[in-house]
């Protein structure tokens, strides 16, 4: 609701069931969870009241955080998804937070508009847009950690429109990096865990024959 130049803002707090139960620990499962929340927001709430109108909501601002460590992927493949069906977006970021040493906060400003939760195969083959946002968003060996802080049904947008990605100028080098950074980080697990088990070996075998 604005007035006289100030915002405010009502909240609804809602459990994060994913933090909780395991069967939300894959990146399919968390990612179906909160497609789903965010279609019932929308569902729920077909006019909002703001400036004394009830005016028609038009999509969801959704706020998705995330923390930059050494071993955390950027999140510019979710830039570029985000580009490629023209999805409004911003990003802030919290410097104050490496200041203090630890982890960089990076939180995207997403308004999604209302079709973006519906399959529209002109649109996007595999699904919904927004599933498709979220499943980049929450893919674990990405290790960044995403959390959805809120969803916001909206009655007008309040970010410029983003300029489509070109996929034939862009999408290329973006697939390139991405799966660049996917292999690092795996191969950085998987090497991590083979030192560990010869470590073990040769303990063991140190072990046995003195």
């Amino acid at each position: 609701v604005t007035g006289s130049g100030a915002y405010f803002l009502g909240v609804q707090r809602a459990t994060d069931e994913t933090a909780l139960f395991d069967k939300y620990k894959t990146t399919d499962a968390r990612t179906r969870y909160f497609h789903r929340r965010m279609r019932r927001v929308l569902s729920d709430h077909q006019t909002i009241h703001s400036d004394g109108m009830t005016k028609d909501v038009v999509g969801l601002n959704v706020l998705l955080q995330f923390s930059r460590t050494d071993g955390a992927a950027g999140i510019g493949d979710i830039e570029a998804r985000l580009r490629t069906y023209g999805v409004r977006y911003g990003i802030i970021e919290h410097p104050q937070r490496e200041a203090a040493g630890g982890s960089q906060i990076v939180v995207l400003d997403i308004e999604f508009q209302a079709e973006d939760f519906r399959y529209l195969p002109h649109r996007r083959l595999s699904g919904a847009v927004a599933n498709g946002v979220l499943k980049r968003a929450f893919m674990k060996w990405k290790n960044r950690n995403a959390l959805v802080l809120g969803a916001m049904p909206i009655a007008e947008f309040r970010l410029a429109k983003t300029e489509r990605r070109r996929w034939w100028a862009e999408g290329a080098d973006n697939a390139v990096q991405s799966f660049q950074q996917t292999m690092f980080i795996r191969f950085s697990r998987i090497l991590f865990y083979a030192l560990i088990m010869l470590l073990g070996v040769w303990i063991i075998a140190r072990f046995i024959f003195t």
